[in-house]
């Protein structure tokens, strides 16, 4: 390639070339011979001694600036960083316009233009690879042949040009960034064998050309910043002008210019221009328009169709960041455009077009203000092309004002709208502010069209927006029939449109959810969600209804019977394609906040409603331990007197056999013996002593399998304290049920828990020990109540507490660091007696208490002598 320094203007001359990239897809093969090669080698070679590059690696007679040596000897200014892995270190200058959708989203866009999956455009490979890239590139003078097999290798191995930009521009090696964009953009003016890929490997390209223009701006920005700043006169203004600009800097950017107009290739010319124009602000920024201008009519000598669509997207891109303001320029694009108009693929270039045309309606108001364009899309050689861009393109609030004018084109009798015209027409009436009558005509005219598309795929497309507008802005009526009519046409073979289907039920309950209760019992609603044959979508569909129901309806606001049938059979769907593990966590919540929501004013229809849900979720703990919730707070209403007076015994019987059935579902130990608590809560509220008895059995034999004893003891021993003896047995029987638990348990390497666990059972004791018991149930006598003061109690207390406290005592010589607790509890907690004195005397000498006493004592012996019934018992 020949870099040729010229003061000239910018030219786009026919200049011979060779192609410098072959299309990712072709196979490969030599461009040139090797003589050839190395006859160019050896020009470059003696062009780079002989000629100072202002962009290259040698000192610059017009611009020292920017040379990587300055006359001091001193490096240039650091590089910039680099990574990818954060997109805001590389400069693209895309601003946020309001209201308007960013070049990103088209870009994107473009991306999916392509059906087959595209797969990400870059690799972390910044080290030696772009090292050996950029030395290759040096080698054969920036002529790089890139061949690759497929799609996804060609997205990779942009990456590593991006990555290779960065590394060559990062190490002052302006000349090879060129180059490396040169060779890159040339690989744009041909379709190769597959055009349906052209948006994919325009999309990607553009992002290093934006990276590259990027650089150069900002580096054109930094230097101004810095002479200015050195001059004392501050930075740059946001809306500068080419007065305010140094003139070191003016000359660097006018080098720039100069070696965009050497480059032979008038398209990879082309693409730098533009790529460069926005730094025309730094020459002359008053001539910045008649660039553009300039750049458009070159647009319209590409003579492949879908090569100056997107190179004409990529100029508007440019120009709208330029001035959002002046439209003049996407005008004369577009027009030029239509007035030259070839056979083309539309989908191809629809993003083009789309984004064209957006840039043309940015901030209009009037019909008048977009004349031309209304009239592109009634004509009949045009329309194909640039309808449905068009409707995507206009801001949704015009198009909103404009509707009638748009309807009536699209759904002209003459014409065959598609599925995707339709949609793009309705979609802006669901969020945007119009007339009642017109969305209703829109709505009548729109549907009557969609029902004769004979294709099922364009009939979803168009649908698939309808749901949404009829429970935004209609009634249940319509929505019924919209339910109808895509069950109708989808009946025969739904496997196909399961997405749609799930789609649409959910856009139903999420537009409109205050009437969830009344459409899930619509005969047609449930008829659509039978369709639903995929796990997948049927428990998708499932969540999305729940969810809206949940959030917009109070707990207890169901009192239906029907309509929570229909709720629990969505519960059910809802598990369907569930996996027993903690991403059911959500699924669990969604369902039980579901429960609440039912509220049944009679008690058989809350039993019959909890033993449905029990029945159909017995694997999902979460919501078996809600239901043991309702079912005891449904039993505790009974215990009431309005619910005696109802004669409900035979309700009560069975809700708490339903809990004590429900109970041993439940896997986790400590979910378990929470449900069993309140099982015998509800057990003792209604006086039901063998239901009461049974689980607290139940709750010994769980309390083999929970981890901590002492965690979960302060919440069971006082209901195991109220439980009444039974007349047949020995006093304290479940106490001492639960001392022979402790004692049959492994403590070894746990004795710490093991002296927790034996003193909140004698801190139990202590409280039996009371004539009256601080709490009780109402409708059941206490152990307080029936033994209160008798001796026979008494004894009981004493002869457990004695052997907790025995042991506790050989327990705590082994252990001297829980002697002082242990003593303190003894004195806190418990009356002295036989064995709580001879307990306290003995680990008091065992910890060596004498005249005068150790400081660690000092608490020990002021809380004795605070206690006037243990002060007698013993001389400390």
């Amino acid at each position: 390639m020949e870099w040729r320094v010229d003061e000239g203007e910018d030219r786009f001359d026919p200049i011979p070339s060779t192609t410098v990239l072959s299309h990712p897809l072709e196979e490969k093969r030599s461009r040139k011979k090797k003589g050839e090669e190395k006859e160019m080698e050896k020009k470059e070679e003696i062009e780079e001694e002989e000629i100072f590059h202002p962009l290259g690696d040698f000192y610059s007679v017009l611009d020292d600036e920017d040379s990587p040596r300055k006359k001091n000897g001193e490096s240039d200014t650091g590089p910039l960083k680099n990574t990818l892995k954060s997109e805001a270190i590389i400069p693209t200058h895309e601003i946020i316009l309001p209201n308007f959708e960013g070049w990103n989203k088209m870009r994107s866009r473009m991306m999916r233009t392509k059906k087959e999956e595209s797969g990400k455009s870059g690799r972390n490979m910044m080290g030696g690879k772009a090292r050996l890239r950029l030395d290759l590139l040096e080698d054969v003078s920036g002529l790089k042949k890139m061949n690759v097999s497929n799609e996804e290798e060609y997205m990779n191995e942009m990456g590593q040009m991006r990555e290779t930009l960065m590394y060559a521009w990062n190490n002052n090696k302006r000349i090879e960034s060129l180059k490396l964009i040169v060779e890159m953009v040339s690989s744009l003016s041909s379709l190769g064998s597959s055009p349906s890929f052209y948006p994919v490997q325009f999309s990607l390209i553009s992002q290093v050309i934006d990276t590259f223009g990027g650089l150069v701006y900002e580096r054109l920005l930094n230097m101004s910043n810095q002479d200015r700043i050195s001059r004392g006169e501050g930075k740059l203004p946001s809306s500068f002008t080419s007065n305010q600009v140094p003139d070191s800097v003016k000359v660097v950017a006018k080098n720039w210019f100069i070696k965009s107009s050497a480059i032979p290739d008038p398209f990879a010319r082309l693409y730098v221009t533009i790529a460069l124009t926005k730094c025309q602000r730094f020459l002359d920024s008053s001539s910045l328009n008649g660039q553009w201008m300039n750049l458009c009519s070159l647009c319209s000598t590409i003579n492949i169709p879908i090569v100056a669509a997107f190179t004409r997207a990529y100029l508007s891109k440019e120009a709208m960041y330029s001035d959002p303001s002046d439209r003049s320029v996407h005008w004369k694009l577009v027009n030029d455009w239509m007035q030259n108009l070839k056979p083309v693929q539309e989908w191809i270039v629809s993003p083009a077009l789309e984004w064209l045309l957006s840039c043309v309606s940015y901030q209009c108001s009037s019909r008048e203000d977009l004349a031309p364009l209304w009239e592109y899309s009634t004509h009949p050689n045009k329309r194909r092309l640039f309808l449905l861009p068009f409707l995507r393109a206009l801001p949704p609030s015009y198009l909103a004002t404009q509707i009638m004018e748009a309807t009536k084109i699209v759904c002209n009798p003459s014409f065959s709208p598609t599925g995707s015209e339709l949609k793009a027409l309705i979609k802006p009436l669901i969020t945007q502010s119009t007339s009642e009558q017109n969305r209703a005509l829109v709505l009548r005219s729109v549907w009557r069209s969609t029902m004769k598309l004979e294709s099922t795929l364009e009939f979803v497309e168009a649908a698939s927006v309808l749901p949404s507008l009829v429970a935004t802005h209609f009634t249940i009526d319509e929505m019924s029939t919209l339910c109808k009519s895509i069950y109708n046409r989808l009946s025969a073979d739904p496997s196909a449109f399961q997405s749609f289907i799930s789609n649409s039920l959910s856009n139903f309950a999420q537009s409109a959810p205050s009437v969830i209760p009344s459409l899930i019992t619509m005969d047609i609603f449930h008829s659509l969600l039978s369709l639903l044959i995929d796990p997948f979508e049927s428990s998708r569909c499932a969540s999305s209804i729940l969810s809206s129901f949940v959030s917009h309806h109070p707990i207890g606001s169901v009192r239906d019977r029907v309509q929570s049938n229909q709720l629990l059979y969505l519960c059910t769907l809802l598990k369907q394609s569930s996996r027993m593990d903690e991403g059911d966590s959500s699924h669990d919540l969604l369902i039980t906040c579901t429960v609440d929501r039912v509220s049944l004013s009679h008690g058989e229809s809350v039993l019959e409603w909890l033993l449905s849900i029990r029945s159909r979720m017995s694997m999902r703990e979460r919501v078996l331990v809600h239901l043991i919730n309702h079912a005891s707070a449904l039993v505790i209403r009974l215990s009431t007197n309005q619910g005696r007076e109802k004669g409900n015994l035979k309700l009560t019987r069975s809700t708490l056999a339903f809990i004590h059935i429900t109970i041993p579902s439940i896997i986790d130990p400590i979910n378990r013996l929470i449900c069993i608590e309140r099982g015998l809560q509800a057990a003792l509220s209604v006086a039901a002593l063998p239901q009461a008895e049974a689980m607290a059995r139940l709750s010994l034999e769980t309390l083999v399998d929970v981890p901590s004893v002492p965690s979960v003891l302060p919440s069971l021993l006082p209901i195991l304290i109220v439980i009444p003896d039974s007349t047949d047995k020995q006093p304290l029987a479940f106490i001492n049920a639960l001392i022979n638990m402790i004692d049959r348990r492994e403590w070894k390497g746990k004795e710490n828990e093991l002296i927790d666990s034996l003193s909140l059972v004698l801190d139990g004791l202590s409280a039996l020990s009371m004539k009256n018991l601080p709490v009780r149930m109402t409708n059941s006598w206490s152990n307080d109540e029936l033994y209160g003061g008798s001796d026979e109690l008494k004894e009981s207390i004493l002869e457990l507490s004695g052997g907790i406290i025995d042991r506790l005592s050989v327990l705590c010589k082994c252990r001297p660091q829980d002697s002082h607790s242990f003593i303190a509890h003894l004195v806190v907690r418990c009356q002295p007696n036989e064995w709580s004195v001879k307990v306290v005397s003995s680990l008091l000498k065992s910890l060596g208490l004498t005249l005068p006493v150790k400081p660690e004592l000092n608490g020990i012996v002021r809380l004795i002598r605070s206690r006037s019934e243990w002060r007698k018992h013993l001389q400390v």
